[in-house]
């Protein structure tokens, strides 16, 4: 379960995994955060998404270049991706649930506008129903 705990960690780690990480260190955080996750058991599977947050900083500050995520099907993709965390063999947390998460905090990132293709879809059957 997310708690104030882990909002504290979060909140004074991702400066400093900012300032510090490169890719080989980002490499590294992952496999030390994975061991400690399911290896030894002593951190929860929550912390994963301090991965997929990490990771998505440091692609926006290093890779400007993925603008397609401010595109409609962006959004489209993302949001079925979230949807499919409801599916039944979903968890709590864990590196499936983190992954599939990980689009919609891009496109965001990205400022795409989640709701840009309903309103695409209906300005279009506005437009439709105007000319009958």
């Amino acid at each position: 379960m997310w708690t104030l705990r882990y909002e504290w960690v979060f909140y004074a780690l991702l400066p400093l995994l900012a300032l510090l990480m490169t890719i080989w260190r980002f490499c590294a955080v992952t496999a030390v955060v994975l061991l400690l996750v399911y290896g030894v058991q002593v951190l929860d599977a929550v912390s994963i998404n301090f991965l997929f947050g990490t990771a998505a900083a440091f692609m926006y500050t290093r890779r400007r270049t993925f603008m397609v995520l401010q595109k409609p099907f962006a959004a489209i993709a993302a949001l079925a991706a979230l949807g499919a965390t409801a599916l039944p063999f979903a968890q709590d947390y864990g590196v499936l649930q983190s992954l599939l998460a990980f689009p919609v905090f891009m496109c965001a990132l990205y400022n795409n506008s989640f709701f840009r293709p309903i309103v695409e879809a209906f300005r279009h059957a506005a437009k439709g129903i105007g000319r009958a």
